[in-house]
């Protein structure tokens, strides 16, 4: 009988997603752990060069060689695309020696994984997680002429009643539509969805004027800032600011019950 590849994952936790590194536990069969590497090791990165989870990664990268029982390389490769479910998907499929690592979004690549089937090529189940390396919280980033108009969690309110507000996100799925999903269900603000191939290009819908907001990783979201985006607040449980960029939920005035239904659905917290 065919012996069965197992996928070993090494997980990064936001507020939002979790971020993972594959390794296949397949290698341990083939070499040695005194033998490994014998070669590169390439990370697979679901999103564009200088942003957030793709300087994270590189991070890691500077520190991670060292404990390894010989000198290692460690090589990024960024393919983007679907939210991050692309590069996965190319992580699953590649030849499981150990030497292919990926970046994943855990909470919303179950969900992807239950509600768009066709676009998961992987299973979630046969992951192995190695461990979590970072901790993180969501932002809503808002175009920054409605920021200019919107002061509070009822200003935000009453402007998505006299026209809905629309949200862009990084495809069908993705970590950000499933925020957006949670954030609407819980909040009741008129919404639209409007997708797009990853996040890069939904951040630059904002830009554009083409989208009003959406939500996703403030360190990614501190990354991309710009004049025409702003963090409008940060989601995090405390009163106190996570950081001096944006209020957090509570300072913004969003109601505890409200705060409570986000951040407690799994989805929303990866």
């Amino acid at each position: 009988m065919k012996e069965r590849t197992v996928h070993t994952l090494l997980t990064f936790t936001t507020l939002t997603m979790i971020l993972s590194f594959i390794i296949t536990a397949a290698m341990v069969s083939v070499v040695s752990a005194t033998d490994y590497p014998q070669r590169a090791i390439a990370i697979i990165v679901g999103s564009s060069p200088g942003g957030g989870f793709d300087l994270q990664a590189r991070l890691f990268c500077k520190y991670w060689p060292k404990y390894f029982p010989k000198k290692v390389t460690m090589i990024i490769r960024n393919i983007t695309g679907g939210g991050g479910l692309r590069s996965a998907n190319q992580a699953w499929i590649a030849k499981p020696d150990g030497y292919t690592i990926v970046q994943i979004k855990t909470g919303a690549y179950i969900i992807a994984e239950i509600l768009h089937p066709s676009r998961v090529k992987f299973k979630m189940k046969e992951w192995q997680y190695i461990g979590r390396y970072t901790y993180n919280v969501n932002a809503l980033v808002m175009r920054t002429e409605i920021w200019k108009k919107v002061k509070n969690y009822q200003d935000l309110v009453n402007y998505a009643k006299k026209k809905p507000l629309v949200y862009t996100t990084g495809g069908v799925g993705s970590s950000m539509h499933n925020n957006g999903l949670v954030f609407s269900e819980a909040t009741k603000i008129p919404m639209r969805y409007v997708h797009f191939p990853g996040a890069v290009q939904a951040l630059a819908s904002i830009m554009r004027a083409e989208a009003d907001f959406t939500i996703f990783s403030v360190s990614t979201a501190m990354q991309r800032s710009a004049e025409e985006i702003r963090i409008q607040l940060i989601f995090n449980d405390e009163k106190k600011r996570f950081t001096a960029v944006a209020p957090s939920a509570l300072e913004f005035g969003v109601p505890e019950n409200v705060l409570q239904k986000i951040n407690s659905n799994p989805v929303f917290n990866g």
